[in-house]
Order: structure tokens, then C-alpha cells, then sequence
């Protein structure tokens, strides 16, 4: 199993990121490095229904949720510089700038017809619609382009396939974003407690 280039990736999970509720963020300029949208399989995908984190060049983290969520809305927080830096380093490191989702898709296909006699994981997907966009400013090898991977069977395919490098890229990176999430429901579960 070859995974040496996620190590970094891994261990940046576990170190807690200093953030703080920034107000000032919401009307940032800055370029976008990256983007993680999560559609539910249950709901229409238009914008407020769509569950986003936005991470931009000075900092900023731009987290909304869904209108159905209990605490909808536009949320913002702030990164330190050499958190920014490390998640930066920690993008560029999974190398998913280069890969192609569909051709991905494809040849996950083919494997499964291959393996199709051994016992393979079969299940009606609702998996969300998950999109990661990355922007030229985290990557000059996009040009001036932004680049959108979108998957709806991660999950599924990391049952599947749990060694496949391309897919645990995709679910570290994914793991990043959704520590973003977690921090805004924590934050806003604390006010709630708060006389």
C-alpha cells in the first residue's frame, strides 16, 4: 500500500488550526485557493441548499450552510498565516490538481467488471454530490482557470477500493474541508449554551 505522500496530509488533520470568528471576512477580496460543496441526494441543488466552505488567499474561511440546516446562514473565520500556509502545502500535496474525476470514475468502472466474481460492495448510492474547486491561486499549473472534481460515490468507492491513491486523496482533502464544518457547528452549539 503506497500512501506516503498523504502522511502530511493525515497528520495536519490532527493538529487543531487556530481560528477566530471574523466578521471582517465577509467582505474579503482576496483570491479563492479552494472550494468544498456538499449537495444532499435529497434536497434540489441550488445554491441555498447547497452546504459550501470557501478558503481564500489572506485567511478567510467562508462556511454556509443550507437553508434546511438548524443554523443556516453565512459563517467566517479566520486562519492564521502559517495555517494558511500549511494548508496550502497540505492541498498541493495530495496532487489532486492533477486528476480527472471522470476518467477516475471510468477506470473504477472497468476494475469493478474485472473484479466482478469477487465480493464487491453493491448498495443504491445516496451519497451526496461532493465538488472540490481549485483555484489558480493555490496552483499555477491550472493556468487561469479554476478546476472543479466532483464525485457522488466516494464513499462506495473507498469500500471498494480502499488503496486506491487517487481516492484517498479525494477523501483527505474532503476530510480538511469537512473539519471546517465541524468547527462552525461546534462554535455556534457553544453560543447556544452560553447565558
Amino acid at each position: 500500500m503506497r500512501v506516503p505522500r498523504l502522511t502530511g496530509l493525515l497528520c495536519c488533520l490532527a493538529l487543531p488550526l487556530t481560528v477566530q470568528a471574523e466578521p471582517s471576512c465577509l467582505k474579503s477580496t482576496a483570491e479563492p485557493l479552494a472550494e468544498y460543496r456538499n449537495a444532499s441526494p435529497l434536497m434540489p441543488i441550488t445554491p441555498e441548499n447547497v452546504l459550501s466552505v470557501k478558503v481564500l488567499a489572506d485567511g478567510c474561511v467562508l462556511t454556509r450552510f443550507p437553508a434546511y440546516f438548524r443554523a443556516p446562514g453565512l459563517g467566517a473565520e479566520r486562519l492564521g498565516k502559517h495555517e494558511v500556509a500549511n494548508l496550502r502545502r497540505e492541498l498541493q500535496k495530495a496532487e489532486i490538481a492533477s486528476l480527472d474525476t471522470a476518467q477516475l470514475s471510468n477506470q473504477l468502472a472497468a476494475r469493478r467488471q474485472q473484479k466482478a466474481s469477487d465480493a464487491l460492495h453493491y448498495y443504491v448510492s445516496d451519497e451526496p454530490l461532493i465538488e472540490i474547486e481549485l483555484y489558480p491561486a493555490l496552483d499555477r499549473s491550472l493556468g487561469k482557470r479554476s478546476k472543479t472534481l466532483e464525485t457522488r460515490t466516494l464513499r462506495r468507492d473507498l469500500l471498494d477500493f480502499p488503496d486506491d491513491d487517487a481516492l484517498l486523496s479525494l477523501a483527505a482533502v474532503e476530510r480538511l474541508f469537512e473539519d471546517f464544518i465541524e468547527r462552525r457547528v461546534a462554535r455556534q452549539s457553544a453560543l447556544e449554551v452560553q447565558p
